[in-house]
């Protein structure tokens, strides 16, 4: 019996086309499945992967990737270290269901963050969405105050509140915007909304239209490549989120 935990990854096999030369690609079966019913092939963007060799064949594993669908103008938001993947098409579905997605047959591509065409007579629309936080499994300060937040919230049921702080001088990211949170003993910083999302949240904090952050989720996981705690947010604005962002909730798990 093998001295060391034991993980088990399903993964999906692609054919993968980068820099026009076509690949054999391996991709985690849950991550695939968060394709829902797009069409392939499609392009993306990875920013993490490795190789490994399966009965004598090579295969690209796709660790960290993103579909190159409803981005917004900033597609900078990549790293500049990122692999582009010109193509990704189905090469096995076994086992593998994809189900039918609706972003919301009211949401308009069109539609501004102001909601300009709501009827000031009807009573305000308020929509929540949850938020994955990122880097919080970056540094050994952030794993302690989750680790101290988890343990208010779920064993001494004591509330833990969250916050959201942009930090226009910080020297990587001038749209950055801190999630904090306090369980008792002042704010504690802990990560950062994704910087893809930024851009949507920005506007609305500058018009107080953030009407609750809480923490929806903390969770210990190991199937990540850093072995830690991660956490989600549930952020309610007034109004309808952009439907980019809905997108990108839908794979917050």
């Amino acid at each position: 019996m093998p001295c060391f935990p034991v993980l088990s990854i399903h993964f999906v096999k692609l054919s993968i086309e980068i820099d026009g030369k076509t690949l054999n690609g391996l991709v985690n079966q849950d991550d695939f499945n968060n394709l829902h019913c797009q069409k392939l092939p499609c392009e993306g963007t990875c920013c993490s992967h490795c190789q490994i060799s399966i009965d004598g064949a090579e295969y690209t594993v796709l660790w960290k990737w993103e579909l190159l669908l409803e981005l917004p103008d900033d597609v900078d938001s990549f790293s500049e270290g990122s692999s582009v993947i010109s193509c990704i098409s189905e090469t096995d579905m076994s086992d593998t269901s994809i189900g039918d997605v609706n972003l919301g047959d009211d949401i308009s591509d069109n539609e501004t963050d102001d909601d300009d065409n709501d009827d000031d007579d009807e009573a305000p629309i308020f929509h929540t969405l949850p938020f994955k936080v990122m880097g919080v499994a970056h540094t050994n300060q952030s794993q302690t105050h989750l680790t101290r937040a988890n343990l208010r919230m779920y064993e001494e049921h004591e509330e833990v509140t969250a916050h959201l702080e942009p930090e226009p001088q910080n020297e990587r990211d001038a749209d950055a915007i801190s999630v904090q949170f306090d369980y008792g003993n002042g704010r504690c910083h802990v990560g950062y909304i994704a910087r893809e999302l930024t851009k949507f949240i920005h506007p609305l904090l500058n018009d107080n239209a953030i009407t609750r952050v809480e923490i929806g989720d903390i969770t210990f996981s190991v199937k990540w490549l850093r072995i830690g705690f991660y956490m989600k947010l549930l952020i309610t604005r007034v109004g309808r989120w952009h439907p980019y962002v809905v997108y990108k909730a839908m794979r917050v798990k």
